[in-house]
Formats: C-alpha cells, sequence, structure tokens
C-alpha cells in the first residue's frame, strides 16, 4: 500500500490486515523492485520509502490495457495526466506536500504534448484532464502547454479540464484565452480555506484576492468558458455566518458553487493540530469528508449539509437562469406560476421539466420545513422523476431565510452585460 495515508502513518497501515509492504512517498523509483521480488516468489514486507522523481509519461501499451471507452466526457475518450509533482505553498489542510515534497519539478512541454498526440492517435483519446495541485504555477511553461496544445491539436479540437481546480492567485488574465483556444470549455478555480472579501491571506491557507478573482472570472466569460469556484465549508475557527457570507457572494458571481465539506486529512498540520486540542477522533474512519464529523459550538452537522443543500439547489437554478426574479423566492413564485405543479400526490412528476421540479421542491422546503432527494425513474422512456420528501434535521431556519432573500446573478445576462 502507498499513497497519503501510508506515506503519514506506515507503521499503523502496516500493522492493519492483508498489508505486507508499506512504500512512503514517490512510488515509481521501488514499485518495480517490490514486483520483481513477488515474480521470483521471494518475500516482501516492511517499510519502503520511494525517492522524488519527476512524471513521466504513462506508456501507451500500459494505457491500451484499459477500455478507453469507459472512461469517456461529452462523448471524447479520456485520459487523465501529471505534468508536475511538488507543492511550495503551506496550505495546513493539505496533504500533498507530505507525500511529494515542497519542491515543485515538471515535465518538459515537448513530452507532455508528446504524449498527448500519441493516445489520440493509438487511442482516439480527444479529452485530457491535467490533474496536478499546481500546474499554473510555472506561468511560462503552463503558457507554452496552451500555446502547444493550440499548435499541434488546432483551436478546441480537444476538450481539456483541471478537474482539481487551478490556484486563481498563480493564473494570469491573459492565459484565460489562451486556454480557451486550447480546448478548456471552463475554468475551475479553488479558494480553499479562504474566508469571503477578506484581504488578508489565510494564516496556513490559500492566499485571498477577491477582487483577482472577479477579474479573471469576467475574463473567463468573455472568453466563452464557464466557471467554477471550489470552497470549504464548515473549516475549523471559521463562522456559520462566514460561510454563508461566501455563498451569498458565489451566488452573485457567474459561477458554480463547488463546497467541499471540511475533513481533517491524518498526516496534515491541521490534523496534528485538532487532535492535539482534543477537537477531533483519533479514529481514521472518521476523517472523511462524508462523515461530516468536525463540530464545533457553533458549526454542527445540521448546518453543514444545509449549506451543502443550498449550494445544489442554487447550482440548479442557475444552470435554468432567473429570469426576471430577483431571490430565489422570486424565482420559486414565478415558475410555479408558469410551470404549474406538475408533481403528482405520489412522487412522480411526468415531463422531465427540471426547474418545475426544482421550484417545486424548493417550495416545499420553504414553507414546509421538508428536504428531498430526487432520482430519475428507472423507466428510461418516462422521462419523469421520482421525489421523497421528508422532516429532516438539516432544514435551518436560518438557512431558508438566506436562501428566500438570496439575490442570484444570472451567469448568461451577466455575461451579455
Amino acid at each position: 500500500m502507498g499513497g497519503h495515508h501510508a506515506t503519514a502513518f506506515p507503521e499503523d497501515t502496516l500493522a492493519r490486515s492483508g498489508v505486507d509492504v508499506v512504500v512512503r512517498g514517490e512510488g515509481e523509483s521501488v514499485i518495480s523492485g517490490i514486483v520483481e521480488r513477488l515474480r521470483k516468489g521471494e518475500s516482501v514486507s516492511g517499510c519502503v520509502t520511494g525517492e522524488s522523481c519527476r512524471p513521466e509519461a504513462i506508456a501507451t501499451r500500459i494505457r491500451s490495457l484499459l477500455d478507453r471507452d469507459g472512461y469517456r466526457i461529452k462523448n471524447h475518450r479520456l485520459a487523465m495526466m501529471h505534468t508536475s509533482r511538488g507543492c511550495p505553498k503551506n496550505c495546513e489542510f493539505c496533504s500533498t506536500r507530505n507525500l511529494m515534497g515542497r519542491r515543485f519539478r515538471s515535465r518538459t512541454v515537448d513530452s507532455i504534448l508528446d504524449e498527448m498526440l500519441d493516445l489520440r492517435a493509438s487511442c482516439g483519446i480527444t479529452a485530457f484532464d491535467f490533474e496536478d495541485d499546481n500546474i499554473s504555477l510555472d506561468a511560462e511553461r503552463f503558457r507554452a502547454l496552451l500555446e502547444g496544445v493550440t499548435t499541434k491539436f488546432g483551436e478546441r479540437k480537444v476538450l481539456l479540464s483541471c478537474m482539481n481546480g487551478l490556484a486563481y492567485f498563480d493564473l494570469e488574465p491573459e492565459d484565460i484565452p489562451l486556454m480557451a483556444r486550447a480546448g478548456f470549455e471552463r475554468l475551475d478555480v479553488s479558494v480553499g480555506n479562504s474566508r469571503v472579501r477578506s484581504a488578508e491571506p489565510c494564516e496556513d491557507g490559500r492566499p485571498s484576492d477577491w477582487s483577482r478573482l472577479q477579474h479573471l472570472i469576467g475574463v473567463a466569460r468573455q472568453s466563452g468558458l464557464d466557471a467554477g469556484v471550489y470552497f470549504i465549508l464548515g473549516y475549523p475557527g471559521h463562522r456559520f455566518s462566514e460561510d454563508l457570507d461566501m455563498v451569498g457572494f458565489l451566488s452573485e458571481q457567474p459561477v458554480m458553487l463547488g463546497p467541499s465539506v471540511f475533513y481533517p486529512p491524518p498526516g496534515t498540520d491541521l490534523y496534528g493540530r485538532l487532535l492535539k486540542d482534543g477537537r477531533i477522533s483519533d479514529e481514521f474512519e472518521v476523517c472523511r469528508s462524508s462523515a461530516v464529523a468536525y463540530e464545533d459550538g457553533e458549526y454542527t452537522r445540521p448546518r453543514v449539509l444545509m449549506l451543502l443543500a443550498a449550494c445544489r439547489a442554487l447550482n440548479v437554478i442557475k444552470s435554468i437562469g432567473m429570469g426576471s426574479a430577483v431571490t430565489v423566492a422570486d424565482w420559486v413564485r414565478i415558475t410555479l406560476k408558469r410551470q404549474g405543479s406538475a408533481i403528482s400526490g405520489d412522487g412522480r412528476m411526468c415531463g422531465g421539466a427540471p426547474e418545475a421540479t426544482a421550484a417545486y421542491l424548493l417550495h416545499r422546503s420553504f414553507e414546509h420545513g421538508e428536504w428531498f432527494s430526487l432520482r430519475r425513474s428507472r423507466k428510461k422512456r418516462s422521462g419523469a422523476y421520482v421525489y421523497r420528501v421528508e422532516k429532516t434535521p438539516y432544514q435551518s431556519e436560518q438557512v431558508v431565510e438566506f436562501l428566500e432573500q438570496l439575490k442570484v446573478a444570472d451567469a448568461s445576462r451577466r455575461s451579455q452585460d
């Protein structure tokens, strides 16, 4: 076993059932030796530390072993790539530097382009997701990569993405039109644990420059790119009102909201601090986002989950467009009046109109203190949605009031302005 957890807690990992050998750090320098010993029937046991190295191209013969049609996005065959490693930043919530170190190491632009061309020729791959943590850290290299893709493939002939999110404070505005021409359709950026509208950098966290972020979003819209902003909900030391401010701020920007529920990655500085203060459990099983294990005096699990649900509701409305509405409550009222209630008493909605579904379910949430789940009917041809509403502890009156009053920017209208 290897990775972040095995690197931070090698002895604990090794003691787990079924684990014979643990690799700390980067594994390329040692994995072939481990495999060779296994092939010879020799035993492998204990902890091994890999050496830091530059990422390299994955051989086409290896990638071709996968069912390439099993990895697709927008009807493009997809390949994920790493072009750099290491992070000189000091974010206390991140485990990247513990695994890959602080020293930034990168591949040459020519080697990246050669691999992309080979993948297109041999595997028919035309979508590439760069999984780097800091692909734009070296601005000159990032710009050369974008220009190289446009030259080698043509403008917008491939689909590019950085699904992990770009560090917006390293991104130059003039690079965004180059991203669009190279094949990006979205600008995904991460603000991490930054506090909204704060001029002060977060201590041991992401820098804050909200005017820069707004400018980059504007450039992205002008370049024809959609935009999304990732942020952390329920971060230790943040107040509930501050996360409401973050959601409110992003709701007025032409972006989709990308909330992540806070969790303490074992081995990080933050994990050590919270564990020392007795604010989290030492049970690794709860150190995951879906556990919502961290709570403090005012940041309870119901509030975190309700904010997550509110963000999803806002994204639905943003994807449809607000039209003449000013607040979420206005949008619900106008949409219901126009569409009518198309949902029957048994929880089935025919016609597949997502705006009517969203409006009706939000109305139930506002008026009756109910929240909901929604899924499409198994009968594929029916075009029906089936919903379930129930009383939940996640229905915070404060968040409902917040949603009712919230102004939401219409991304399409703003881009036209």
